[in-house]
Order: C-alpha cells, then structure tokens, then sequence
C-alpha cells in the first residue's frame, strides 16, 4: 500500500524539492564480495512465449501483492517454433505476472501485451488493489536511425529498439492486443532517448536513466514512486559499462548488471558482472563513483548446463523483512539447441560487513 503523506510531509518534500538536495539518504548496500548466487528462485521456467527471441527483457517485483513481473520481446520469427528464423525487433512486449507466494507460487499465472513499449525496462509500484506497471515506451518508433518512425526493425539492420518515454498504467491481466495501448496510460518524459526505469520496492522510489547528449553520459534521476515529477529527488551522471543489461536503484546504491554471458560459456569475453554505484558520491569526471563490482563465478553452480545471457536486475523484500537482489538470464540447454528458451532468476543476500543491521537470513521468496 503507499502511503498518504501527511501536510508536514508533504511541506518537508516541497522543501526538498526547491533546496535540490545532491544525496539521498544512507542506506546499507549488498556486499559483492560474497557469492553472488546462492540461491536460484526461478531455474529453467518457460514464461508464455517460449520461442520468441528474448524469453526475459527485465523483471520487477509487487512486494504488497506478491507478484513478480516478468517482461519479453516480441520478436518477429517465420514461425514461433523451436526452428523458427529470425526476422525482426519489435517494440511489443509481453508481461507476465508470477505469484511469489500461495499455490501458484512461481507459476505464470497471467499475461499482459503492450505495443509502442521499447525495449523492456520495468518499475511495478503497487496502487489499492493492483499493480502500476511503469515500462519504456515508443509511441512512435525510434527517433532517427535506419528504422526511425518504425515499430518493427528488419532483423538485417542489427537494430534493437529502445523507449523515447516512460509510461505508466495498471496491470490488466490477459489483454492481449498489439495495436491498442493500454487504457489510461499515461506519458512521463516524452522525448528522451534510450531511457529506462527501475522501482526500488523497500524505498518506494523509482529511477529513471536516460541519456544526455550535451553530457555525454547516461543520467540516472531519482523520484519517490508516488510523486514523479521534477525537480527529481536526485539527478547525477553515471559511468557507461560495456554491455549493460538492467539497471535497479537499492536506496543511495544503483546497481547494473553488465555483460553478455556466463563465464562457463565458450568463448565468452564480457561474463556477467555486477556493478554498484554510490549515487551520493560523484567523482573527478562528474559521475557517481562505482562503489564495488564482482564478476558472478559463482553462477556456474546454480545455472549450471545453462548458456546463458544475463537479462534484468531487481530488489525484493518478504513479510519477514528479508531483502535480496535478484538478477535474471535467459538461455537454452546446452545440449538441444531446440528446445524452448527458458527464465532462471537468482538471488543474492548479505549487507556490507559495516552495517548494523541484522543481515537477511535468506533470500525473499
């Protein structure tokens, strides 16, 4: 549930608002340096279009109503088969909704198609009874380049397609449409290019990245989740990495999960990484300094006999308290390249050896 502010609330934000304060406040972060992936939550799940191309884009999660938001491409193939051929990006997406919890507990109990949607960044913030889906959007194709106007990119041009907004809207459960965008949609941030969202589910905030072109530089601007508008709570450069793959904000810490497979794969030069910065700390070269960064070895136990791609990055907290970062891949068996592509989605606990607060004794389920 979100909370109401109060009248003194309210006046200590619009205080915030106009003194544009530079740093967010502490908050512990997840210790790196421990291994990273003990505990898989979702291993080889087939979400509802197991032959399109990307089987996860990104994933959030609903900590109010138990659910977990998973996002897909959906890719153009000569057929949605385990054979199919390659045809083309689209800017459709598919959300599939998977209980955490009762007995349909990480089961795909429902779907959601959404056209005009970019490349697949997800926020969920939880509004009464459902859930507010915040997601890229492309009402009218990319900008400029060899599929600009476009929904659809002919896979020949190597052009996937990114969001030139952030929209936001309620979750509708088997709306299935790919020319209608959903109802009561509304727009944030038309405009931007190659921007992105994450929801940051124990501090109630959303970030939202975006590239500057003055700068040079991706841009990383914070917002409590129920009051998303400028002046942002906190606005700051962030350091590009080589092949980011998602993006999730944890209080003053902005972690990415970089690279494009596991270090057990053949010929694998950019494996999985997971960086952190510290959004109150911005360096020499005006960016927010990375704070610590592992490379995930210890994938390779959980997913092993995977080939995988590392695909979305969230937070997660349980009725217990406990919270983890969860991050995601998509992959196929190694040993039968035909069968349909599948989810694994993997958790890490453990504070910074600094911080007073207990630690999580597992990982939120």
């Amino acid at each position: 549930m979100i909370a109401v502010l109060s009248t003194a609330v309210l006046a200590v934000v619009c205080t915030a608002r106009s003194a544009a304060a530079d740093t967010l406040p502490a908050s512990h972060s997840f210790d790196l340096s421990a291994q990273v992936a003990k505990q898989p939550v979702l291993l080889e799940k087939e979400m509802q279009h197991p032959y399109w191309g990307g089987p996860v884009q990104a994933f959030a999660f609903d900590d109010v109503h138990h659910y977990l938001f998973v996002v897909q491409n959906h890719n153009v193939y000569d057929t949605y088969t385990a054979d199919g051929v390659f045809q083309a990006y689209t800017d459709t997406l598919v959300i599939n909704r998977i209980p955490t919890t009762g007995a349909n507990a990480g089961q795909v109990i429902d779907g959601m198609t959404v056209p005009d949607a970019g490349h697949g960044s997800i926020g969920v913030v939880p509004v009464g009874s459902g859930s507010q889906i915040w997601l890229e959007g492309d009402p009218n194709g990319p900008a400029d380049g060899p599929c600009a106007g476009q929904h659809v990119c002919d896979a020949s041009n190597n052009t996937e397609i990114f969001g030139t907004e952030i929209d936001s809207f309620m979750y509708q459960p088997n709306a299935i449409t790919t020319t209608t965008r959903p109802a009561g949609l509304v727009a944030h941030f038309a405009g931007s290019y190659h921007i992105s969202v994450s929801s940051d589910p124990v501090h109630q905030r959303l970030a939202i990245r975006y590239w500057n072109a003055s700068l040079n530089s991706f841009r990383v601007a914070v917002y409590n989740w129920n009051d998303v508008r400028d002046p942002a709570l906190l606005r700051v450069s962030i350091p590009q990495t080589s092949f980011a793959q998602g993006f999730v904000l944890y209080g003053q810490y902005y972690y990415v999960l970089n690279g494009k497979c596991l270090p057990s794969d053949d010929g694998c030069t950019d494996s999985t990484q997971l960086i952190e910065m510290n959004l109150n700390s911005v360096g020499s070269s005006g960016q927010a300094t990375v704070s610590q960064s592992a490379h995930t070895a210890a994938l390779t136990t959980s997913l092993e006999g995977l080939s995988g791609e590392p695909e979305g990055i969230a937070t997660h907290t349980d009725a217990s308290g406990n919270i983890g970062l969860f991050f995601g891949f998509n992959s196929r068996l190694v040993a039968d390249q035909n069968l349909p592509k599948v989810v694994s989605i993997v958790c890490k606990t453990g504070w910074l050896p600094h911080v007073v607060t207990p630690q999580p004794e597992g990982c939120p389920l």
